[in-house]
């Protein structure tokens, strides 16, 4: 279940399960190649290609969807108070303020509930939660589940930091959080694996279309271009002449 906060803290429960059924989307996470996905993208363009990013990498990327798991200010103000990006953030950050507004207060902005209850065989049963494992990468999984996508690809999703190579946007972060980030990563990659066969049983199916990401060792790899191409080819060519002005109209020449 996700929610909506209006003026007063009010809140109104949205059902927005399988909204996108049957579609295939990008979840673009934090790996410097994700810049370069970003630039690829604003030249190419083109209708029916959904972007999900996870926290900044919405700054890189034209975003149509975002998730995020901590406070608003860690993530750029550009991205929240954005109405074009449907957003989606944890409820108990909903009072947290956004340029002297509370974050829930912002339009195209929704909220979830999470929890530790989930593990490798109920992941993705539907829950009025989503799940929680110290990595917003697991939420946006069972995010698009929800949302009705079926197919994912991952771009900056390379499961790897160094000290010189850290995220695609311009970031510092110290040697202590760098080796934070190595240790979850570590056991992203573990969690990931374990979760195919659950994926496999509920027609999940999760690609790699980032360049040396760790996890290609058990995923399949696609160029981002090639599955770019199809989300776009899948969209028919804009077509008006043969079209009636009205279909009373039609009505009334088909019938005469």
């Amino acid at each position: 279940m996700f929610y909506r906060f209006g003026r007063n803290d009010v809140r109104l429960a949205i059902d927005l399960d399988s909204i996108f059924l049957g579609e295939e989307c990008f979840i673009v996470g934090g790996a410097p190649d994700a810049k370069e996905f970003g630039r690829a993208a604003a030249s190419l363009r083109g209708p029916g290609v959904h972007i999900l990013a996870i926290n900044n990498a919405a700054t890189v990327v034209p975003a149509t969807l975002w998730v995020g798991g901590d406070k608003p200010r860690c993530y750029s103000e550009s991205i929240l108070v954005d109405p074009t990006i449907m957003k989606f953030g944890v409820i108990s950050r909903r009072r947290e303020f956004v340029q002297g507004r509370r974050w829930g207060e912002w339009p195209n902005t929704y909220f979830f509930g999470t929890s530790e209850s989930f593990n490798y065989h109920n992941f993705l049963h539907r829950h009025r939660d989503l799940v929680w494992w110290k990595n917003t990468f697991f939420i946006s999984l069972q995010l698009a589940h929800r949302l009705g996508f079926r197919k994912v690809y991952l771009v900056g999703c390379g499961f790897n930091i160094s000290k010189e190579q850290q995220y695609a946007w311009e970031t510092q972060l110290g040697e202590d959080e760098v080796e934070w980030n190595k240790r979850l990563y570590n056991t992203s990659l573990t969690q990931l694996k374990s979760l195919l066969p659950h994926f496999h049983k509920f027609g999940f199916k999760v690609t790699s279309c980032t360049p040396d990401s760790r996890a290609n060792e058990f995923l399949e790899y696609e160029d981002p271009a090639d599955a770019w191409k199809r989300m776009v080819d899948r969209i028919p060519t804009p077509s008006t002449v043969d079209r009636p002005h009205s279909s009373k109209v039609s009505e009334v020449k088909g019938g005469s």
